[in-house]
């Protein structure tokens, strides 16, 4: 997957929710229907590369719009976030593009480290925000929000590519087809897009009140 993967007209491109700088799809090989991806409109490498206030703010009030559906929809989510801080890395997955993917499912840190064959050191961070300072640090990291918003940054010196992937196919009982470059899962995208394009009507950015 290439920049070009945002920018093509499938339905796994088809904007669900949209502000001034980011939208919100469907993501190609979804292992679960409900899988959302969340794409800056310009480029950059991870969402540790964001520092303006103003974007974030931004972004923290689509993430709890859009969060708040899923729950309504689908029910316990996570979100994470793979952050490379280079072009063809591992942790990238093959995408030098950042995005964020949120996904209905129950998960937690402790669940992810009793199936996970990776020793990752994690630290309990306060938000996405904290992704800056490993970016600016020039260390490549793995962002967790569980469903209960603990939020975790974890780090080692080989990140490995598609890590959550890999966990969310194990807990699905189809440890075998993690890899989205080979298994699109298009009946999950397109069941995605029809439950939720009835919530396109509020892609306009909304009130901050309505993200209470």
């Amino acid at each position: 997957m290439e920049e070009k993967r945002f920018c093509t007209k499938q339905v796994y491109n088809e904007i669900l929710f949209e502000t001034k700088n980011f939208k919100v799809i469907p993501s190609l090989g979804s292992l679960v229907e409900g899988w959302l991806l969340v794409i800056p409109k310009i480029h950059y490498i991870s969402y540790g590369e964001i520092t303006d206030v103003t974007l974030l703010e931004e972004l923290d009030m689509l993430l709890n719009y859009v969060c708040n559906i899923i729950k309504i929809e689908y029910g316990e989510y996570i979100i994470f976030e793979h952050g490379p801080i280079e072009e063809n890395s591992k942790v990238g997955c093959g995408v030098d593009y950042a995005h964020i993917h949120i996904v209905p499912i129950k998960l937690n840190l402790d669940l992810i480290n009793s199936l996970s064959q990776e020793t990752l050191q994690w630290a309990n961070v306060e938000s996405l925000h904290s992704t800056s300072s490993y970016t600016n640090s020039g260390r490549a990291y793995l962002y967790f929000q569980d469903n209960s918003k603990n939020c975790y940054i974890g780090t080692k010196e080989d990140i490995p590519s598609q890590f959550f992937r890999r966990i969310i196919a194990t807990i699905i009982g189809r440890p075998q087809i993690f890899d989205w470059k080979t298994n699109y899962f298009l009946e999950n995208v397109k069941s995605t897009y029809a439950r939720l394009k009835k919530y396109k009507k509020l892609c306009a950015m909304p009130k901050r009140n309505e993200y209470a």
